[in-house]
């Protein structure tokens, strides 16, 4: 899973090899496939591997809220938040945009973001999230 996350370029709104494997791999064993994601994600933590992490929150931002077993999908977000990179960033809050619950507000806000175009994104969602759009 790591090779094909490492070499996919994502773009917003389209479906790769990555994100149909992840599906398979969540078929069979939930809980399993969000633990692969988390632990991919762990070690996935240098710029060498930015693409990874963008991959995974890709793929999280695809699915449903209440499907993200025992929340990691929200764990990983969170962390996404929290990274060196932008484009991850963006990515991280793409994932709480698309799942439009309201509990989500909390985790972006009080967030430093790095750029003006980052910060006034999470609080377009923000806002969105509070008026239920």
């Amino acid at each position: 899973m790591s090779s094909l996350l490492l070499h996919e370029d994502f773009e917003t709104g389209l479906v790769y090899a990555s994100e149909e494997h992840f599906d398979k791999m969540y078929e069979q064993d939930p809980e399993k496939a969000f633990n692969v994601l988390l632990n991919l994600y762990a070690r996935s933590s240098d710029s060498r591997t930015k693409n990874i992490r963008i991959g995974i929150l890709h793929i999280l931002s695809h699915k449903p809220y209440d499907n993200l077993i025992d929340q990691i999908g929200v764990v990983i977000a969170r962390q996404g938040l929290e990274d060196d990179d932008v484009e991850v960033i963006d990515y991280a809050i793409k994932c709480f945009d698309n799942w439009q619950n309201k509990d989500c507000i909390q985790y972006l806000q009080n967030v430093d973001y790095p750029t003006s175009w980052l910060k006034d994104y999470a609080y377009q969602v923000i806002k969105d999230l509070s008026e239920g759009r």
